[in-house]
Formats: C-alpha cells, structure tokens, sequence
C-alpha cells in the first residue's frame, strides 16, 4: 500500500529517512557525521521538501519498505529498507 505522508505518520516517515539515509552512508562518513541525521533532523528535511511543494509517500507491506518525495514531475529521496 502506498501512503501520503501527513502529520499522522510523519514520524514513521522520519525515523524510515534517517534508518536508511545512516546505512547508505555509514561506509563513507564519520559516525559523528551520521550521528546528525537522526530523526528530528530528518523530520525537519522532508517538512522542507513538503513545504517547496513535494509531496512524500511511504511504501507499507506488513512494515514500512521505503519511501520516495515527488517534486512536480522529479522522484526524489527514494529510500528502501530492508
């Protein structure tokens, strides 16, 4: 199932960001650095994109899979866990 990210999930949709942003970038940066991309910070990254108008949707099976942004026609931020 395909869900529009709200106020309601938008902490799933935060805490899904920084799980996977931490994981793809773990063999190329400090843990300090990845330490910064917690959930809060993520929180505040995907309410900016929603705010410049891109509109974020979170992929559900039995748990959350992923999730993507869409700017206009332009997919952004696609995420995957696994």
């Amino acid at each position: 199932m395909i869900v529009s990210v709200g106020q309601a999930n938008s902490d799933q949709a935060a805490e899904a960001r920084s799980m996977s942003w931490k994981e793809s970038h773990r063999s190329c940066c400090s843990s300090d650095f990845i330490e910064l991309h917690a959930a809060e910070h993520q929180r505040i990254y995907l309410q900016t994109k929603q705010k410049q108008g891109g509109r974020i949707y979170l992929l559900i099976e039995k748990a959350l899979v992923g999730a993507v942004s869409v700017n206009d026609n332009l997919i952004e931020d696609p995420l995957c866990l696994s």
